[in-house]
């Protein structure tokens, strides 16, 4: 069973070696083509987003192999983003800028992550969060919460990180990211191996195996060798838990089988961080079984490869376990130097996890203030459209009182000209009645008396001031009068004569 158990995975090795070897020549010509495209762009300083690929893409293929050239491009890559930002042409343009600013964040994030400075970490994937939230890019939302979930595990915050996990796994799941499905299925299986080491019961680890093969499935579909090796590791990892707490050797020798497949992968593909991370797994199965001299030979090897990547926190775990060891065998001077190592670089640590908590206590204020600024600009938002409506309705009554006013004055314009033209018209028939001998009465709309010339006095002997606003009837049209005259003066009423059509008559005695 177990000869037969170790063909099948020696088979596995080979096919996923023979996928390794291939994309591990496809991954260093990928990096010489970059670095020779990227000489067309030295001098340039226009916008041009293909500039802003490279620098992103080498960044992140160098991760792996040299941190310190992916913070190099990631930091170019992002002042490139920022300079083009402040330049931009269109609303298109800047989404473009925005996604490559936080691709170029979320890089720089990875690097530090993998030096283990996890407090700068957490503050490139914050700022990358922000951006891919703000333009709403969920994809990357997702990578930036699993990221962020990642530092929390670091801080042994399972709580948090579990929450961050799934957050992410909803979305790609939503997304249908296989990919990041299986990125999010093993971390979450990850999360459950630890929390057997952490309280030695076995009970979690059905379901991390459930997690880590679902997403070792996905990835073998996938064909992605890096992340086999990932999980492969992970599933090892399993394996010697539960050897560890069963003592039972065969389930290590399953672990080592696992590992050692992990390993083939991460060197075809010189990834130092993976290789240092299996080779220090491999040692700590030797000395679990009691073989030390093994596993001081593995911790030496996961130390120089640490060195190569500059993995702090792999560098820290490989002094620390050689200082035991040492112990163990009776090496006290070897012992106490990695001690010394250890405990400077476990200084370092602590400084560091000071850093990141002043870093999680910045993230929650952001986060607080990100949203009292968010409820802020929709009470100023509703302010500002309710002032606006105020303003509109002000407005609008002014242009109504004004276009009232506009119109009043035009008619009372008009009357003016009106009545100036009637009285202009009335001085002119006044002035012609005046030299009339016959008498002469003008009278209003109502046949009330305006105005009698001197031969009206001289006639009927009334002075002007005691017939006016009285009418004519009254004063003339006596029991005596003439019935003739009075028909004439009723018909110049009515208008019937046209020569009185306008409310003034003359009569002859």
């Amino acid at each position: 069973m177990k000869a037969r158990f170790s063909q099948y995975i020696y088979l596995i090795i080979i096919f996923i070696l023979a996928i390794a070897s291939f994309n591990d020549a496809l991954g260093t010509s990928k990096i010489d083509s970059l670095e020779a495209k990227l000489k067309n762009y030295k001098d340039q300083t226009k916008l041009d987003t293909t500039h802003l690929k490279i620098l992103n893409s080498l960044s992140w293929e160098y991760k792996n192999s040299n941190t310190v050239k992916a913070l190099a491009y990631g930091k170019r890559a992002l002042l490139l983003a920022s300079e083009y930002l402040n330049s931009v042409g269109s609303i298109e343009e800047a989404l473009v800028l925005k996604r490559a600013k936080a691709a170029s964040l979320n890089n720089i994030g990875v690097a530090y992550d993998y030096q283990g400075s996890y407090d700068k970490a957490l503050e490139y994937y914050i700022k990358a969060l922000r951006i891919n939230e703000i333009i709403d890019d969920k994809k990357r939302i997702a990578t930036s919460l699993n990221n962020i979930g990642v530092i929390y595990y670091y801080q042994h915050n399972f709580q948090e990180t579990l929450r961050y996990y799934k957050r992410a796994l909803k979305l790609r799941e939503e997304l249908g990211d296989e990919p990041g499905i299986a990125g999010s299925l093993n971390n979450i299986g990850l999360l459950y191996i630890n929390q057997v080491d952490k309280s030695n019961d076995p009970k979690n680890l059905g379901s991390a195996i459930d997690y880590l093969l679902k997403a070792l499935e996905i990835k073998q579909k996938l064909g992605e060798p890096r992340s086999i090796a990932r999980s492969l590791g992970n599933i090892g990892t399993v394996y010697k838990y539960r050897a560890n707490l069963t003592n039972n050797s065969e389930d290590y020798d399953t672990a080592l089988d696992y590992y050692r497949m992990s390993l083939s992968i991460f060197d075809s593909l010189e990834d130092k961080k993976g290789m240092s991370i299996t080779y220090s797994d491999i040692a700590d199965v030797h000395h679990r079984l009691g073989k030390d001299h093994l596993a001081l030979k593995f911790y030496n090897i996961a130390l120089n490869e640490a060195k190569d990547v500059g993995g702090i926190n792999e560098i820290r775990n490989a002094y620390q376990q050689l200082s035991n060891i040492y112990e163990i065998t009776k090496e006290y001077k070897k012992s106490l130097r990695y001690y010394q190592l250890y405990s400077l670089m476990k200084d370092s640590m602590l400084d560091e996890k000071s850093s990141l908590k002043l870093a999680e206590m910045q993230a929650k204020l952001d986060n607080k203030s990100k949203e009292s600024r968010i409820e802020q600009l929709s009470k100023e938002s509703k302010i500002s459209h309710l002032e606006a409506s105020e303003q509109r309705i002000f407005r609008n009554f002014l242009i109504i009182v004004l276009l009232l006013v506009i119109i009043l004055t035009v008619f009372i314009y008009m009357r003016y000209q009106e009545k100036k033209n009637d009285n202009k018209e009335l001085e002119k028939l006044s002035l012609v009645a005046s030299k009339a001998e016959n008498y002469v009465i003008i009278t209003d709309g109502e046949d009330k008396i305006e105005w009698v010339n001197a031969g009206f006095t001289r006639i009927t002997g009334y002075r002007s001031d005691e017939v006016l606003g009285k009418t004519p009837q009254e004063i003339l049209r006596g029991s005596d009068t003439n019935p003739v005259t009075g028909r004439r003066i009723d018909d110049s009423k009515t208008g019937a004569d046209p020569l009185f059509a306008r409310n003034w008559l003359s009569m002859s005695p």
